[in-house]
């Protein structure tokens, strides 16, 4: 999935990809906005009683993933 939003002068105001990747159980959603880049992350973490999904950001200066906040979803 991709999306483009264009300002009313036709420049590029931000873009935004999402990939999934199905090994590593996750999803990343990158938006590049001016000369900046923000990377943000859905990483899913599974057991028998449910699974764990963490929201975490790529640290630009070091590139380690940043842990913004999770949420436990149980199974019935």
């Amino acid at each position: 999935m991709q999306d483009e939003v264009f300002n009313h002068k036709g420049k590029l105001k931000y873009k935004t990809t999402f990939t999934y990747d199905d090994k590593h159980q996750i999803a990343s959603l990158n938006t590049y906005k001016g000369n900046g880049k923000f990377n943000m992350a859905w990483k899913y973490n599974y057991n028998e009683k449910g699974f764990i999904k963490k929201l975490v950001k790529v640290n630009n200066k070091n590139k380690q993933l940043e842990e913004i906040n999770y949420s436990y979803t149980y199974y019935n």
